[in-house]
């Protein structure tokens, strides 16, 4: 066990030893109306509810949480809901969990399975989402298959956040920060009327600083931000039956991207150790959570840029029908350089590439019988055009080395290694869906819901990899010479592809999906007692497929994987008590998977180079789980938020693969999803006191733990074969924080630290090329922040 855990658990016993008593004492005392809990209100289902009647597991914050727990990311979400896991792939794609439901591809085009949207306008890929967690009024967080309001690519759940909008008086902020490692942010924002129909409010956040990874082997460090995010939001009431909105939004990202922590050297052709000296003599890095390394004179970097506008119309129709249009626009553009080795040997990606993103979605909406039955119907259409290229240095890697000798099996002389090669990738994606959803109330206390949407997609695709040095163009021609036996053979050339057709002759790639799906959801919601719900859902949700752009010597590689297929059954409760002092959420469920898709090894066809990335749709999985969310008010001025995530997940039919390491097949029957925790654990509490007519005192602290997890399918299996163990270890983070605030608001002082006990955690344990290494946690950080508000 990592150590911190161990501290962890007695901290969260101290805390539960010093509540008891206390939550006794306020349960004697309390009278009707103080200190009580306040009511959370979330457009989960495109209308505005309390979330306490919303027969659905949503974890819902204000943007003031999410400011005071330093979330700055869709990954920080991890920070606040044990559910939502955040890992990357070997490269700076993020990967996004809800309950264990993931993607593992690193692909710009790779569709999610945890969809993310402000305001609800979707972003396609999870690489567009990176400007999207700052001046926020809240966010929500809906769990379980969300396909007959939000569309395919929301298997897991989704993400709505929900920007702060404009006021109808003049307002103004700025909150600064410095912290550990020089880093520092700036965010601010200025809202007001504009004339008596237009209000407008512009957003800004600023990060810069904060290297806060050492290399193992020199005096170098990295991990500097260098971000800009930028909204102007513009609200137009020209009559009372039309509201519009209008977003437009950005980001500029020139930050560093982190490194990896080197845990061994494990050669793809062992044969070739000598010839890649800087490579076979790396040294594993310690259990230091700044330590990592990189290839010396470079600098792992994000260069990224998204531009979005969005357009939201409401127009009141007679007869409480409401007619809502929304559009959105948005291009990305990426050349992020990645250095996933964890050692000073060359071996890096350039991945460059656009996204070109629409989205149109016009729905009706209304109310019938006393607002006892809720409707909306409605039809959305999304058009995505993404090019990438990833373009590989492999100078350092052993398998570099794979084709010197083949031209010796037909007596020709040996070649030289190459150097690297390009992948190039091409996506044309159109989808077009129609859905309803209905609530009913046949009693007070009773609610049936149901809703069905209808999903067509259809994927052009086209790519191959490319030669770089005229080196890879002679291997390919040789493999060509091979097969065909001489006969027919069409050379390839340098700067051409290299990927063989199902005519082994070196082609671009390319190839159609089309695709169909029913998203269905059918709930019923019981009230046997005011302030507590009993609900119980069964719904079926897909995530689309898609194709990989990677490294591929044959077109068997980049096949697509199809549509994943995800059926859910939840029994849920949510209920307060204690005079509205304690809100208790908890949730049973059960999930049968079809073809879930993965990022796997497979053989290469050509007999050349051994294991090679291919996409792959496991036939049958399923996961068991639980949830349990308590919010407390044990004193006026206490808050205590204790979550805790049971998951138990296995591949249920056989399916044969490959470990990261070997050739010999391996039975994933049984074996748990990678990284998907069995247990995560969330405690977080604040208590705010009056030091003066004039100022409020607050301190807080919370505690996340997870148990540990596998990186990759096959992890026990390479460990008895000898390999070195992929799994992530369990571990807990501490974070403390405290201030003061103005009690009329204008200011607030706040100094906080992060990962208190410096604990050293891997987010993903993986294998690149011949490395296999670590992507780390942030150590110990700490800070100040000082807000003020006019």
């Amino acid at each position: 066990m990592i150590k911190g855990s161990y501290r962890l658990r007695c901290g969260i016993g101290a805390v539960a030893l010093v509540l008891g008593p206390v939550w006794a004492a306020a349960a004697q005392e309390a009278g009707p109306d103080v200190g009580q809990l306040d009511e959370i209100i979330v457009t989960a289902q495109k209308r505005a509810q309390s979330a306490d009647s919303v027969g659905m597991s949503i974890t819902t914050l204000s943007g003031a949480d999410l400011q005071r727990q330093g979330v700055d990311s869709v990954g920080d979400l991890a920070r606040v809901d044990p559910s939502f896991v955040v890992s990357q792939t070997n490269y700076s794609s993020p990967v996004y969990s809800i309950r264990g439901v993931s993607y593992n591809d690193f692909s710009i085009a790779a569709t999610p399975t945890v969809s993310v949207y402000t305001d609800e306008v979707p972003y396609a890929y999870p690489a567009l989402s990176k400007g999207a967690t700052f001046d926020l009024e809240r966010v929500e967080v809906l769990k379980g298959p969300q396909g007959t309001l939000y569309g395919q690519n929301a298997t897991g759940g989704a993400v709505n956040y929900i920007a702060a909008k404009p006021t109808n008086q003049f307002e103004a902020g700025l909150d600064g920060t410095l912290g550990r490692f020089a880093a520092a942010g700036l965010d601010g924002f200025v809202s007001g009327p504009i004339s008596d129909t237009l209000a407008g409010r512009f957003a800004f956040s600023v990060r810069e600083g904060g290297d806060w990874q050492q290399s193992n082997t020199r005096d170098d460090t990295l991990g500097q931000q260098n971000s800009v995010k930028l909204r102007a939001l513009l609200d137009w009431n020209p009559t009372d039956a039309l509201q519009v909105q209008a977003n437009f939004n950005g980001f500029i990202d020139r930050s560093d991207l982190p490194a990896a922590n080197l845990v061994k050297i494990v050669l793809q052709r062992q044969s070739s150790a000598a010839l890649v000296p800087n490579t076979t003599k790396a040294k594993p890095g310690p259990d230091d959570p700044e330590a990592a390394d990189w290839l010396a004179g470079t600098t792992p970097r994000v260069d990224e840029s998204t531009e979005q506008a969005s357009l939201r119309a409401d127009y009141a129709l007679p007869h409480g029908m409401t007619l809502t249009y929304l559009g959105s626009f948005q291009h990305f553009t990426q050349n992020d350089l990645n250095e996933p080795q964890g050692a000073d040997y060359h071996f890096s990606q350039l991945q460059s590439g656009i996204v070109n993103a629409t989205s149109q979605e016009l729905r009706l909406s209304g109310k019938e019988f006393d607002d006892r039955l809720n409707w909306l119907v409605g039809a959305d259409y999304a058009k995505a055009y993404t090019r990438e290229t990833q373009l590989y240095d492999l100078a350092g890697s052993s398998s570099s080395f794979a084709l010197t000798n083949v031209p010796l099996l037909i007596g020709k002389p040996a070649i030289p290694p190459f150097s690297g090669n390009r992948s190039d990738s091409d996506d044309d994606s159109i989808s077009r869906a129609a859905f309803g959803n209905v609530e009913y109330h046949p009693l007070e206390e009773l609610g049936i819901t149901a809703g069905a949407r209808y999903t067509t997609t259809a994927i052009s695709h086209g790519g191959c990899t490319r030669d770089t040095d005229g080196n890879t163009a002679a291997g390919a021609t040789v493999i060509e010479t091979i097969l065909k036996h001489g006969v027919g053979v069409v050379p390839a050339v340098r700067g051409g592809c290299t990927t063989l057709d199902a005519s082994s002759t070196p082609a671009y790639i390319n190839q159609r999906l089309s695709e169909d799906n029913v998203s269905w959801r059918v709930g019923l919601n019981w009230t046997p007692v005011e302030r507590t719900l009993i609900y119980g859902t069964v719904s079926r949700g897909f995530k689309a497929g898609s194709f990989p752009t990677l490294s591929a010597s044959s077109y068997l590689q980049l096949r697509p994987v199809t549509q994943e297929e995800l059926l859910a059954y939840e029994l849920g409760v949510k209920t307060r008590l204690l005079n509205n002092r304690l809100e208790i959420d908890g949730a049973l469920f059960h999930y049968d998977y079809t073809n879930k898709q993965l990022e796997a090894r497979s053989l290469d066809p050509n007999g050349v180079f051994g294991l090679l990335s291919v996409l792959v749709n496991v036939p049958k999985s399923k996961e068991d789980g639980a949830e349990l969310s308590l919010r407390a008010k044990p004193l006026d001025n206490l808050t205590v938020t204790a979550k805790t995530t049971y998951l138990h997940s296995w591949v249920e039919s056989d399916y044969f693969g490959y470990n990261a390491f070997t050739t010999t097949p391996v039975n994933f029957k049984g074996q748990a999803f990678p990284n998907t925790p069995r247990w995560s654990f969330l405690v977080d509490a604040q208590y705010d006191w009056s030091v003066s007519s004039a100022y409020t005192a607050f301190v807080g602290a919370s505690a996340r733990y997870q148990t540990k997890t596998q990186g990759l399918f096959g992890t026990q299996s390479a460990i008895v074969q000898g390999y070195p163990s992929t799994y992530n270890a369990d571990y807990g983070v501490i974070d403390l924080r405290a201030g003061l605030s103005s009690v009329s608001g204008t200011w607030r002082f706040e100094g906080f630290v992060r990962n208190l006990t410096n604990t050293f955690y891997a987010i993903q344990t993986t294998r690149v090329g011949d490395s296999v290494v670590r992507f780390q946690g942030q150590p110990t950080t700490y800070g100040v922040t000082v807000s003020y508000r006019y």
